[in-house]
């Protein structure tokens, strides 16, 4: 039986990644912008279906957070004061 020949092994290469942000993080960011966010966006960014989204808006205001909203050019706008 002949002798094992051992694979070289594949260089490690770092991959240059940008930092992970959550998909609250994203949702947070948005709202803090000076427009605001429509549940549309919020949907886009995360991913998430709508009520998914209105459900972590009701969880951000019983954790104590201001979130407001308000109704600019026929569409509800979410923000939240930091």
């Amino acid at each position: 039986m002949p002798d094992k020949v051992a694979k070289p092994k594949p260089e490690a290469t770092q991959a240059v990644t940008e930092p992970k942000s959550s998909k609250k993080d994203k949702i947070f960011a948005l709202m803090q912008r000076p427009e605001g966010a429509t549940i549309k966006e919020m949907v886009k960014v995360s991913d998430w279906q709508s009520h998914t989204v209105r459900g972590f808006l009701s969880m951000l205001k019983k954790a104590g957070k201001t979130v407001t909203s308000e109704r600019v050019d026929d569409a509800r706008r979410y923000f939240i004061k930091v």
